[in-house]
Protein backbone atom coordinates (compact mmCIF):
# COMPACT_ATOMS: atom_id res chain seq x y z
CA UNK A 1 0.00 0.00 0.00
CA UNK A 2 1.11 3.78 -0.50
CA UNK A 3 1.95 5.65 2.28
CA UNK A 4 -0.43 8.35 0.78
CA UNK A 5 -3.26 5.93 0.86
CA UNK A 6 -2.56 4.99 4.62
CA UNK A 7 -5.16 7.42 6.49
CA UNK A 8 -3.17 10.05 8.37
CA UNK A 9 -4.49 8.54 11.94
CA UNK A 10 -2.97 4.84 11.22
CA UNK A 11 0.58 6.24 10.05
CA UNK A 12 3.35 5.73 11.34
CA UNK A 13 6.66 7.99 12.26
CA UNK A 14 9.40 5.95 11.93
CA UNK A 15 11.59 8.95 11.41
CA UNK A 16 11.07 10.66 14.95
CA UNK A 17 12.37 14.17 15.71
CA UNK A 18 16.23 13.47 14.46
CA UNK A 19 18.27 16.46 15.29
CA UNK A 20 14.78 18.68 16.00
CA UNK A 21 13.25 17.59 18.94
CA UNK A 22 10.97 19.22 20.36
CA UNK A 23 11.59 21.49 23.70
CA UNK A 24 9.37 19.78 26.11
CA UNK A 25 9.34 23.00 28.41
CA UNK A 26 9.22 21.03 31.85
CA UNK A 27 7.69 22.93 35.16
CA UNK A 28 9.52 25.43 36.42
CA UNK A 29 11.88 25.55 33.62
CA UNK A 30 13.59 22.14 35.23
CA UNK A 31 16.18 20.30 33.23
CA UNK A 32 15.24 17.08 33.44
CA UNK A 33 11.33 15.09 34.48
CA UNK A 34 12.80 11.88 36.40
CA UNK A 35 9.71 8.79 36.40
CA UNK A 36 10.46 6.30 39.34
CA UNK A 37 8.55 3.36 38.14
CA UNK A 38 7.81 0.74 40.89
CA UNK A 39 7.53 -3.00 40.18
CA UNK A 40 5.23 -4.72 42.66
CA UNK A 41 5.87 -8.52 42.13
CA UNK A 42 6.45 -9.63 45.36
CA UNK A 43 3.69 -12.55 46.69
CA UNK A 44 3.23 -12.90 43.36
CA UNK A 45 5.88 -15.98 43.31
CA UNK A 46 5.73 -19.36 43.61
CA UNK A 47 4.59 -19.84 47.29
CA UNK A 48 4.88 -22.90 49.34
CA UNK A 49 1.72 -21.16 51.63
CA UNK A 50 -0.18 -21.58 47.91
CA UNK A 51 0.55 -24.88 47.48
CA UNK A 52 3.33 -24.88 45.05
CA UNK A 53 6.07 -27.56 46.10
CA UNK A 54 8.62 -25.18 46.67
CA UNK A 55 9.64 -21.85 47.76
CA UNK A 56 10.23 -19.41 44.46
CA UNK A 57 14.01 -18.96 44.85
CA UNK A 58 14.79 -16.67 41.73
CA UNK A 59 16.45 -13.65 42.06
CA UNK A 60 17.44 -14.73 45.73
CA UNK A 61 21.64 -14.14 45.08
CA UNK A 62 22.47 -17.87 45.99
CA UNK A 63 19.30 -19.36 47.89
CA UNK A 64 17.77 -22.32 46.41
CA UNK A 65 18.45 -26.52 46.51
CA UNK A 66 15.76 -27.34 49.49
CA UNK A 67 12.82 -28.58 48.70
CA UNK A 68 9.98 -27.35 50.05
CA UNK A 69 9.84 -24.06 51.91
CA UNK A 70 12.53 -22.01 52.46
CA UNK A 71 12.84 -19.13 54.86
CA UNK A 72 15.76 -17.27 53.55
CA UNK A 73 14.64 -17.06 49.91
CA UNK A 74 10.92 -15.64 51.61
CA UNK A 75 12.95 -12.84 53.25
CA UNK A 76 15.42 -11.97 50.29
CA UNK A 77 12.14 -11.66 48.68
CA UNK A 78 9.80 -9.65 51.33
CA UNK A 79 12.66 -7.00 52.80
CA UNK A 80 12.06 -4.61 49.66
CA UNK A 81 8.37 -4.21 50.13
CA UNK A 82 8.23 -4.57 53.95
CA UNK A 83 11.39 -1.94 54.86
CA UNK A 84 12.88 -0.91 51.92
CA UNK A 85 12.21 1.21 48.94
CA UNK A 86 9.02 2.94 49.79
CA UNK A 87 10.29 4.42 53.08
CA UNK A 88 13.11 5.42 51.40
CA UNK A 89 10.84 7.51 48.17
CA UNK A 90 8.40 8.69 51.06
CA UNK A 91 11.18 9.97 53.42
CA UNK A 92 12.07 12.01 50.15
CA UNK A 93 8.72 13.01 49.05
CA UNK A 94 9.14 11.73 45.87
CA UNK A 95 6.64 10.48 42.95
CA UNK A 96 6.46 6.98 41.93
CA UNK A 97 5.21 5.13 39.20
CA UNK A 98 3.55 2.39 40.47
CA UNK A 99 2.84 -0.89 38.36
CA UNK A 100 1.42 -3.78 40.61
CA UNK A 101 0.81 -7.73 39.99
CA UNK A 102 -2.96 -8.46 41.10
CA UNK A 103 -1.68 -10.96 43.93
CA UNK A 104 0.31 -9.03 45.98
CA UNK A 105 -2.04 -5.88 45.64
CA UNK A 106 -4.67 -8.19 47.42
CA UNK A 107 -2.48 -9.90 49.42
CA UNK A 108 -0.82 -6.35 50.72
CA UNK A 109 -3.76 -4.44 51.26
CA UNK A 110 -2.30 -1.92 54.05
CA UNK A 111 0.69 -0.92 51.22
CA UNK A 112 -1.56 -0.71 48.97
CA UNK A 113 -3.99 1.86 50.98
CA UNK A 114 -0.92 4.22 51.85
CA UNK A 115 -0.13 4.38 47.57
CA UNK A 116 -3.26 5.60 46.91
CA UNK A 117 -3.12 7.94 49.86
CA UNK A 118 1.21 8.72 48.26
CA UNK A 119 2.15 9.94 44.73
CA UNK A 120 23.51 12.36 38.30
CA UNK A 121 24.07 11.79 34.54
CA UNK A 122 24.73 13.16 31.17
CA UNK A 123 21.06 13.65 30.97
CA UNK A 124 21.13 16.84 33.35
CA UNK A 125 23.84 18.13 31.69
CA UNK A 126 22.46 17.80 28.19
CA UNK A 127 19.16 19.61 29.71
CA UNK A 128 20.80 22.77 29.83
CA UNK A 129 20.29 22.75 25.97
CA UNK A 130 17.34 20.46 25.36
CA UNK A 131 15.63 19.12 28.63
CA UNK A 132 15.42 15.70 28.88
CA UNK A 133 13.66 13.03 30.73
CA UNK A 134 15.08 9.72 32.27
CA UNK A 135 12.92 6.57 33.73
CA UNK A 136 14.09 4.97 36.80
CA UNK A 137 12.91 1.26 36.75
CA UNK A 138 12.86 -0.46 39.78
CA UNK A 139 11.53 -3.84 40.88
CA UNK A 140 11.24 -3.86 45.24
CA UNK A 141 12.60 -7.06 45.97
CA UNK A 142 16.48 -6.88 44.57
CA UNK A 143 16.33 -2.87 44.80
CA UNK A 144 15.37 -3.27 48.77
CA UNK A 145 18.35 -4.84 49.68
CA UNK A 146 20.46 -2.87 51.61
CA UNK A 147 23.25 -2.80 49.66
CA UNK A 148 21.10 -1.68 46.87
CA UNK A 149 18.99 0.99 48.86
CA UNK A 150 21.87 2.56 50.00
CA UNK A 151 22.57 2.83 46.10
CA UNK A 152 19.07 4.24 45.57
CA UNK A 153 18.95 6.52 48.46
CA UNK A 154 22.42 8.40 47.02
CA UNK A 155 20.62 8.74 43.68
CA UNK A 156 17.55 10.30 45.16
CA UNK A 157 19.45 12.68 47.65
CA UNK A 158 21.39 13.48 44.83
CA UNK A 159 19.18 14.43 42.70
CA UNK A 160 16.78 16.12 45.46
CA UNK A 161 20.44 18.71 45.64
CA UNK A 162 19.28 19.76 42.12
CA UNK A 163 16.36 22.61 42.25
CA UNK A 164 15.84 22.26 38.59
CA UNK A 165 15.05 18.43 38.17
CA UNK A 166 11.56 17.54 38.40
CA UNK A 167 10.78 13.80 40.12
CA UNK A 168 7.07 13.13 38.78
CA UNK A 169 4.71 9.95 38.12
CA UNK A 170 4.64 8.92 34.47
CA UNK A 171 0.77 10.19 34.00
CA UNK A 172 2.02 13.54 34.92
CA UNK A 173 4.66 13.80 31.92
CA UNK A 174 2.18 12.16 29.57
CA UNK A 175 -0.20 15.32 30.41
CA UNK A 176 2.87 17.51 29.74
CA UNK A 177 3.45 15.91 26.94
CA UNK A 178 -0.02 16.17 25.65
CA UNK A 179 -0.60 20.02 26.60
CA UNK A 180 2.95 21.32 25.74
CA UNK A 181 4.54 19.29 22.84
CA UNK A 182 2.09 16.83 21.11
CA UNK A 183 -0.53 19.79 20.61
CA UNK A 184 2.35 22.01 19.58
CA UNK A 185 3.23 19.52 16.73
CA UNK A 186 -0.56 19.56 15.56
CA UNK A 187 -0.72 15.92 15.86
Amino acid sequence: MVVDQIPSHLRRDLLGYGRTPPRPQWPAETRMAVNIGMNCEEASEAPVQDRDGATETAMTHGSGGLSGRDLRAEALLEHGSRVGVLRILAERGRATTMFWCAVPLERKVTLAEAIIEMRESGLYHKGARQPKMMSVGLHMRPAGHRGRAARLERFLDHIGLHADVWVCEGVEIARHWHAHVHSDAGA
